[in-house]
């Protein structure tokens, strides 16, 4: 039996959290049952293990998967908008659930809006994932419209996208998902 060394995974290892927490134990397991079979040379199991090996630390890797600030900006016209903050809520990694579904909560504190999503679509080149959804949104009022947004997600967990849309009011909708710490260039 191989004992690995505590260390090398830390309180919260390879920065893992809510769902993909377990699949640290998992990651452990893989790594031990690799050293063994490199030690008894069972070659026939090496393979298997390290793509169980890549799949595991490449879900870690992406464990910001959901739950991502949005800023939406609502016109009408120029003078007349309303911008409104919240949250992106759908799987941007395939480890983290199916990205095909995903919600959208805004709300400026007196006027909201909710979009649903089951259009997603996934692809990824292991360097950064990408999430092209349709969502239906409606406002209060009763406005209602549909938004295409595209999100990339990196491997680092920084996650950018960008959305249009238009409401039944007339209402133009531009989506941003991401950090919102700098200035929206609207």
């Amino acid at each position: 039996m191989i004992n690995l060394p505590n260390h090398w995974f830390g309180t919260s290892p390879v920065n893992c959290v809510g769902p993909v927490r377990r699949n640290v134990t998992l990651l452990q397991s893989i790594i031990v049952k690799l050293l063994e079979s490199l030690a008894t040379m069972d070659i026939r199991t090496i393979p298997i293990l390290l793509f169980s090996l890549i799949v595991v630390v490449a879900g870690c890797a992406t464990n910001h998967a959901t739950n991502h600030d949005v800023a939406i900006k609502i016109e009408k016209s120029p003078n007349d908008f309303k911008i409104l903050k919240g949250e992106f809520d759908g799987s941007l990694a395939l480890i983290h659930g199916n990205p095909k579904n995903a919600t959208i909560h805004v709300t400026d504190g007196s006027y909201s809006c909710e979009g649903t999503s089951n259009t997603g679509t996934f692809s990824t080149d292991f360097i950064k994932n990408k999430v092209t959804h349709l969502f239906n949104f409606v406002c209060d009022g009763g406005a209602t419209g549909q938004v295409i947004l595209k999100i990339t997600m990196y491997g680092n967990g920084n996650t950018h996208g960008a959305g249009i849309g238009t409401l039944s009011d007339g209402s133009k909708i531009k989506v941003f998902v991401g950090d919102m710490a700098g200035t929206l260039g609207w």
